[in-house]
């Protein structure tokens, strides 16, 4: 029996550079967020408390009169935009019943200008008119 020296222990991984790596990233990732953050709330800061422009003295145009009311208390912007869409939905075989809602003698006549002007554009992309 001989007596000899013990085996070696096996040598242990060396990880450091896994570790500089993985705290680099980390570092980085931080530094992004901050700097994402700062400009996030530095930005809404600087927005949310500049003083507002100088007002600008404008000259005061008189409103048109509203139309007149056609047949059933409609007013003659609504009844044009009544006729545009039942042409429009005419020409694109749909339901000409969506076009009963400008009948509403309560309609303010902005609505029916704004449903006027896409009618309009509707029937001009089929190279027609709603005159």
């Amino acid at each position: 029996m001989t007596q000899g020296y013990p085996p070696a222990p096996p040598q242990q991984k060396n990880n450091t550079v896994l570790y500089v790596v993985a705290g680099g990233i980390g570092c980085a990732l931080l530094v992004v967020i901050g700097a994402v953050v700062i400009v996030f709330f530095g930005g809404f800061m600087v927005f949310s408390t500049t003083a507002s422009p100088t007002p600008v003295a404008t000259a005061v145009t008189a409103v048109p009169a509203a139309p007149a009311p056609a047949a059933g208390g409609q007013s003659a912007i609504c009844a044009k935009a009544e006729a545009c869409c039942r042409k429009l939905t005419q020409k694109t075989n749909g339901s000409a019943s969506t076009c009963d809602a400008w009948r509403n003698a309560g309609l303010p006549d902005s609505s029916c200008t704004s449903a006027l002007s896409g009618y309009e554009k509707g029937m001009k992309a089929y190279g027609l008119s709603c005159d």
